[in-house]
């Protein structure tokens, strides 16, 4: 137990997720517990990790959640390790959070893809339909997020289009299908203020020349009841003409435009999740619970997966191709992550004192 390495986790606190500013102090050794000194409150260890409150070993939970990882159903998971079927749904919901959490804090952070590829999967849950929209960047193969609908509609894409403007800065090629709800979405995700000047009314909205929005429409004919896709059709250039989506390609992967990435992350998540199998008996009832499913092995991918294409030396993930973290993580320390919350903000009024002067420049940032 070391307390200069663990941060205050009580929302309340003014000392909340700071570390090593000695206000952490060893409560219970046999517990593992600590106390803070500025709210008089103590902790377990494991509090803010996805491993709080377990009455079960960590071990048996982190080979449950690899197992579910890897497109095992719960049904197989209840039958070799003999545990209740509610147990593994609520380890599943909760490591899913967790590791939202943790993709917004680490992932959603502005840098340089250069490329962006986005699409929609289509999902049968019981007595229902959703829809999932996300993005992948083909440079460094990370995982921009994701957002759950029943429709396939404007809010969907432009939730989707949001969380993946705050991955982004520089020059940054869109890559997406035909959908029309594309074009207004990127263009009221990535539009910038231009500022009040003094001006009553709502401030002029520029979008960036940085940006580019190119669409792949692709040729369909009817086979029966199904869709046969023959390829690429055409290709629209919304945003940016051929040239510099020409040169935002070259300088990006090179090659042609096209999807391929994300649609094979697509069949990586039919793959990894047992309820997303085309013809299975197994469905997910809650949209909840599809959220949760595919924020774990979304994050799971980022961080915990060696990806071939990336480095033919080295064991590397994208989470390290894109410069987030210098090592290959494991699924235990995935869940040991504690996310820091956000620092503490002053709200009173009127004049201050010294002393709260003091306090705000000791706890106000970190």
């Amino acid at each position: 137990m070391n307390p200069k390495t663990v941060f205050c986790p009580h929302e309340d606190c003014v000392a909340r997720g700071h570390i090593g500013k000695g206000n952490i102090t060893i409560h219970s050794k046999k517990e593992k517990r600590y106390r803070c000194k500025e709210c008089g409150r103590t902790f377990s260890e494991r509090k803010g990790s996805a491993l709080y409150r377990l009455h079960r070993p960590a071990e048996m939970m982190v080979t449950v959640l690899k197992l579910l990882s890897h497109g095992c159903p719960i049904p197989a998971i209840v039958a070799a390790y003999e545990l209740d079927e509610r147990t593994i749904a609520d380890w599943q919901q909760k490591s899913g959070q967790h590791a939202k959490a943790v993709h917004e804090t680490l992932v959603e952070q502005p840098r340089e893809h250069k490329q962006v590829q986005s699409d929609e999967l289509r999902l049968k849950i019981f007595s229902a339909v959703l829809w999932i929209a996300m993005s992948i960047t083909p440079v460094s193969r990370l995982w921009l997020g994701a957002e759950v609908s029943h429709t396939r509609g404007r809010n969907l894409i432009t939730s989707m289009i949001k969380r993946t403007s705050r991955c982004c800065k520089g020059t940054v090629l869109l890559v997406t299908d035909g959908l029309v709800t594309y074009i207004k979405a990127v263009k009221k995700a990535f539009s910038i203020s231009e500022g009040g000047k003094g001006k009553t009314g709502r401030p002029r909205l520029i979008f960036p020349q940085t940006i580019f929005l190119a669409q792949v429409v692709k040729s369909y004919s009817s086979k029966g009841k199904r869709y046969v896709c023959h390829g690429v059709h055409k290709c629209l250039c919304c945003f940016g003409s051929f040239v510099q989506i020409g040169m935002a390609l070259k300088n990006s992967t090179g090659g042609l435009l096209n999807t391929a990435c994300i649609e094979r992350f697509n069949a990586t998540l039919r793959q990894s999740i047992a309820g997303f199998a085309r013809k299975s008996r197994y469905l997910f009832h809650k949209q909840e619970m599809v959220e949760s499913a595919v924020y774990w092995v979304g994050t799971c991918y980022n961080f915990c997966t060696v990806h071939r294409s990336l480095s033919s030396q080295l064991p590397t993930t994208p989470a390290m191709a894109a410069g987030i973290t210098d090592h290959l993580w494991s699924v235990k320390e995935l869940l040991e992550y504690k996310v820091r919350p956000q620092p503490w903000v002053f709200k009173g009024r009127g004049r201050r004192s010294k002393k709260t002067l003091e306090r705000i420049k000791k706890w106000a940032t970190f």
